[in-house]
């Protein structure tokens, strides 16, 4: 697979197998077609949120509310809604009048249910472990290999390209956490996107379908384009590759601790070791960002200048000179100004 990009890191044209497929865009980078391997194009309302989609001849129109949530795909023969408590998680998912709630514990979702009925319970660990007792199996990003049942035998695999789109897969899973699932991607199969945080995303052209609420230099790329080093759980800002390193090795210890406990606690600790470096790295960022806000070039905004501030005489602790009691900080030995009467 190859791509070529343009100066705004829009994807132009891929290369998969010898098929070439390329993209076209408006002045507002937004995605409006694409041709060759697969022909598509994509419609927007005012606010950049795509309305409309069309996948190789499948229509699907896209609703949404005044928060920038979607709320609505119709398509393919399906009408499917998706509702939000008031902190943006999505709390439930109705297809064709059939209403699947979806409880939370924080961010990730434990159980789901119809009526009164439980359809299905996740466990986790460091992320997720299994649905309904069905295992899943990631690599080192998060994405889902495979499942093995409780009888330890294969129920499905799972081949995606960087970008998550699905080359080759086999067996049946109901599990929704394929790509980057540990980091809570949600495949449903709602028209060809998956649920990220905040926002949907689509695979196959590795963008998000909205603009970023975030100020973003490039409001619909994923990672910008860096998805082997990159995930996005907020669908707003990006994880760097300490982060996803330090959950595969915490992951590594956790699988090793099941035959050999003290190694595989030792190489869970330094998976979070590992995974607090970037974690700390990528909140320093966010106070940063908060602290001192940001243009659309991205260029910091220096804090206002500070004037000295009169002080009492100290010992310079360099050459032991006494500081006059008024001094400028950036030169500590300069006369003290007079007064003009």
């Amino acid at each position: 697979i190859s791509y070529t990009l343009d100066a705004e890191g829009n994807r132009l044209s891929q290369t998969v197998n010898g098929v070439t497929t390329t993209f076209s865009y408006n002045a507002d980078d937004q995605l409006l077609s694409t041709s060759g391997g697969f022909n598509n194009s994509y419609t927007y309302n005012a606010n950049g949120e795509q309305v409309s989609r069309v996948l190789n001849g499948v229509i699907y129109t896209l609703s949404w509310d005044h928060d920038g949530q979607l709320v609505g795909i119709s398509g393919n023969g399906n009408v499917v809604t998706f509702g939000y408590d008031a902190l943006g998680r999505r709390v439930s998912r109705t297809v064709n009048g059939t209403t699947c709630q979806l409880v939370h514990d924080g961010d990730k979702i434990i159980v789901e249910r119809q009526g009164s009925a439980v359809t299905a319970v996740y466990s986790y660990g460091n992320a997720l472990v299994a649905r309904n007792g069905e295992v899943v199996l990631p690599d080192g990003l998060g994405t889902t290999r495979a499942t093995v049942n409780s009888l330890q035998a294969l129920t499905s695999t799972l081949t995606t390209e960087a970008f998550g789109n699905a080359v080759a897969q086999w067996g049946s899973s109901a599990n929704p956490y394929r790509f980057a699932g540990a980091w809570g991607y949600r495949d449903d199969g709602d028209a060809g996107l998956l649920h990220v945080g905040a926002r949907y995303y689509d695979p196959q052209v590795g963008r998000f379908i909205s603009r970023d609420a975030v100020l973003s230099e490039h409001p619909y790329l994923y990672c910008e384009h860096e998805p082997v080093n990159r995930v996005d759980p907020s669908g707003r800002k990006t994880y760097e590759w300490l982060e996803v390193a330090g959950g595969l090795i915490a992951s590594v210890g956790g699988l090793v601790a099941i035959v050999n406990p003290p190694a595989g606690s030792v190489i869970a600790f330094v998976g979070a070791l590992v995974g607090g470096i970037g974690l700390g790295l990528h909140l320093g960022e966010l106070i940063a960002d908060a602290l001192f806000p940001i243009d659309e070039e991205h260029l910091y905004i220096p804090p206002p200048s500070i004037p000295p501030v009169p002080q009492p005489p100290r010992s310079s602790e360099d050459d032991g000179r006494l500081l006059p009691p008024w001094h400028d900080p950036l030169n500590p030995y300069a006369p003290t100004p007079t007064l003009s009467m």
